[in-house]
């Protein structure tokens, strides 16, 4: 079935298919990949040795080698290559060797039938690193006879000597819906592969961090992986021995596209936030850059309501850290004075019962409650509301149930100085929404900027309980006065 209403969306694919994973306008089918063909390939292949090393991702269409399908020949691949973003000129030199060599593995010029291995590559910069061009070559797939092989591409940096191409191949024409399917596809490979800008904090799940200070109450982190590894959280819970905890924090880091930086999102306690930055120094060292915004009433102790402090994760081993402050408000720090030391367990100690209780008081975030009651299910995805523990926060969590992870993930809270209710949203596709909350009567509505690798757009977002069992999320684009809806979801309350 054509779906002529995703033209005008392509580019938007990656940030919305996630919004809500399978789930789509009422009046147009979803882009589903799951019968499609998959392979990995080291590279450089065996084929084509000139190429540089790195890892690819492949997925293939039903009928994408019968020249009878209209998916013939239409593929998607995601490179990631251990050299810096190419230029026009590198990226047809690529294109060229690649496919020569790859029609060359298939027989094309050694077999009787087979013409001569000619690769004939045109291609043009549509935009800043987005080209598009066609191939000429002959098919080694399945005819042996010259054809023409249209391909669009996007690169992006991942590091100074590594980046990631996006690349999406058909013969046919530019209306056909087979683009709009390999768009997806690429969206479905990002989705499943570690951002590589998170590599530095890769080393902090699948355990606990462990620490004693001072006063003797052991502090324990516990790290996760968000949505499509495009993020990582961490609660840390205090306590003395095996009481429960007297205090407890939640963390998240996650890349943003756009600013093409580690960011950073603290929630220490009711009033207390922290926002920032976090860089990698030698080795795995890590450097934070944060900024403490206090509510003076809540911290009569703090003389400013904002601090910034300079601090440095100094790691002895891959399982071991010291944590020490190196400037507060602009001055050096003694490392020996704000010094934690923690170690990596392999067992976690389960959060206290009080960590899944609401805060004390309220006073921010009543409207949520209504939501915050029941489990929402659709057919293929599970999503909670729950309480941030000893914060006024809540974590709004989607998870594909066909295979448990999170897809989606958006963090609400109030600023201690504004009382503002703000909102960061972490996609599967790696795109970031940050915004404010607004309360309409029973709804919240999200004003946001979404951002992925090659947009920035203006989003409107309503959460609406629409009877006792079920709420409805829809979302829509904001150009000036213009809106268009992106995607409307109904959730059921879940029985069980």
């Amino acid at each position: 079935m054509h779906r002529p209403c995703l033209r005008a969306r392509t580019c938007l694919i990656g940030a919305l298919a996630c919004t809500f994973a399978s789930h789509t306008f009422a009046q147009t089918d979803p882009i589903t990949i799951n019968n499609w063909a998959r392979e990995t390939i080291e590279l450089p292949p065996g084929f084509a040795p000139d190429l540089p090393s790195g890892v690819e991702e492949l997925r293939f269409p039903p009928g994408w080698r019968d020249p009878d399908s209209g998916n013939f020949w239409s593929y998607a691949i995601v490179l990631r290559i251990d050299e810096p973003t190419p230029t026009t000129e590198r990226l047809e030199e690529l294109i060229d060797i690649y496919y020569t060599g790859l029609m060359s593995a298939f027989g094309v010029g050694h077999k009787p039938q087979s013409p001569p291995n000619e690769v004939e590559v045109t291609i043009e910069q549509t935009s800043d690193h987005q080209h598009r061009g066609a191939m000429k070559l002959v098919d080694g797939f399945a005819t042996f006879k010259p054809m023409v092989v249209n391909f669009r591409t996007n690169s992006r940096a991942i590091s100074d000597t590594e980046s990631m191409i996006e690349f999406r191949a058909s013969p046919q024409p530019d209306n056909h819906d087979i683009w709009f399917d390999l768009e997806a596809a690429i969206d479905h490979i990002n989705a499943e592969l570690p951002n590589p800008r998170l590599d530095p904090v890769a080393h902090l799940p699948e355990g606990e961090w462990r620490t004693t200070p001072a006063n003797g109450h052991q502090q324990r982190d516990v790290w996760t992986w968000g949505p499509s590894k495009h993020a990582m959280t961490s609660h840390t819970s205090n306590s003395e021995a095996t009481n429960e905890s007297i205090f407890g924090s939640f963390r998240v880091i996650y890349y943003h596209p756009q600013r093409d930086e580690l960011a950073v999102l603290a929630l220490s306690a009711p009033g207390l936030i922290q926002t920032g930055t976090l860089t990698s120094l030698e080795g795995q060292d890590l450097r934070f850059d944060m900024k403490l915004f206090y509510d003076q009433n809540e911290f009569s102790w703090s003389p400013e309501p904002t601090r910034t402090i300079f601090s440095v994760w100094t790691f002895d081993t891959p399982t071991s850290y010291n944590n020490h402050w190196i400037k507060d408000q602009g001055q050096p720090v003694d490392p020996s004075i704000t010094n934690w030391s923690y170690t990596k367990h392999e067992d976690t100690t389960p959060l206290p019962a009080s960590a899944t209780e609401p805060p004390e008081h309220i006073k921010h975030l009543k409207s949520f409650l209504p939501f915050v009651e029941s489990t929402w299910i659709t057919d293929t995805t599970r999503t909670t509301f729950s309480w941030i523990p000893y914060n006024e926060a809540i974590l709004m969590r989607t998870i594909d149930t066909r295979i448990n992870k999170p897809i989606l993930e958006t963090i609400f809270y109030p600023h201690p100085h504004t009382k503002i209710i703000h909102a960061l949203t972490i996609h599967g596709s790696g795109a970031i929404d940050e915004g404010t909350v607004d309360i309409d009567g029973e709804a919240i509505v999200i004003q946001a900027k979404r951002a992925d690798h090659t947009n920035n757009m203006r989003i409107e977002q309503r959460l609406e309980r629409l009877r006792a069992e079920s709420i409805r999320v829809q979302t829509w684009s904001i150009n000036g006065a213009e809106r268009t809806r992106l995607a409307e979801t109904t959730f059921q309350a879940a029985t069980d």
